[in-house]
């Protein structure tokens, strides 16, 4: 019968050494590789009691791919970035499958008034708004994933890559209005203005989103799955 092997304190420090040598910079991540070798180890340890620590960590690591830790680096990475983008789509969903959708109704309702007053003007004035407070908020998003640590956590990486590529998104539907410069002059028709409205409600639901819903998202995750990581956002 083999005797049962745990390893030291010193031991899982060298194992967190030895990922980052191998290029893992996610704190996440490397306690997942870290318990995972760990556990391989010590059981390699207990059916050979000759055998040292570092051998057995070369004997558990050989069994990983040739390219290392990087496939799975770069799974978890792919993985992590659905993952958010799904948990979005749920949210957003939120709004049309509950009373939320008030929230749409509202702005379309204040999107086609002022479309329908002020034309080309409210285009200019609903769109620069929804951009300075969409570059307000991708700051203020930024400022609250920043950890009391140096580390990098890929739960908090790529929910930021997901964020970001919202933010983009929405600038990218405000700034690129065909002829920006001579929009304050048109005059719009009645299905100009409807369709407008749907769109601005949207941005708008949006940018309510990522101010208040994703936010809290994130740190109910972290609750949830990583608190065992002390991970305190700003």
């Amino acid at each position: 019968m083999s005797n049962e092997i745990k390893l030291s304190e010193d031991e899982i420090d060298q194992l967190f050494t030895f990922c980052r040598s191998k290029y893992v910079r996610y704190l996440d991540l490397q306690y997942e590789i870290v318990d995972h070798l760990a556990s391989g180890i010590e059981s390699e340890m207990s059916n050979d009691p000759t055998l040292k620590f570092k051998s057995a960590l070369n004997k558990v690591y050989g069994k990983f791919p040739i390219t290392g830790f990087s496939k799975l680096v770069e799974e978890k990475e792919k993985a992590m970035s659905k993952y958010w983008w799904k948990k979005a789509g749920e949210s957003l969903l939120e709004y049309i499958s509950t009373l939320k959708i008030l929230y749409i109704f509202m702005a379309f309702v204040i999107s086609f008034t002022l479309l329908f007053y002020f034309h080309g003007i409210a285009i200019i004035g609903i769109g620069g708004l929804c951009a300075v407070v969409s570059i307000f908020n991708y700051f203020k998003m930024k400022k609250m994933l920043k950890t009391g640590n140096s580390g990098v956590y890929l739960v908090l990486a790529s929910f930021d890559a997901a964020t970001y590529s919202i933010w983009i998104t929405t600038i990218i539907m405000i700034i690129t209005e065909p002829d920006i410069m001579n929009t304050i002059e048109w005059t719009l028709g009645l299905g100009q203005i409807t369709l407008l409205s749907i769109l601005w409600a949207f941005v708008i639901i949006w940018l309510h989103a990522l101010q208040t819903v994703f936010p809290k998202m994130i740190k109910e995750e972290l609750n949830k799955k990583y608190k065992h990581l002390g991970i305190e956002l700003s």
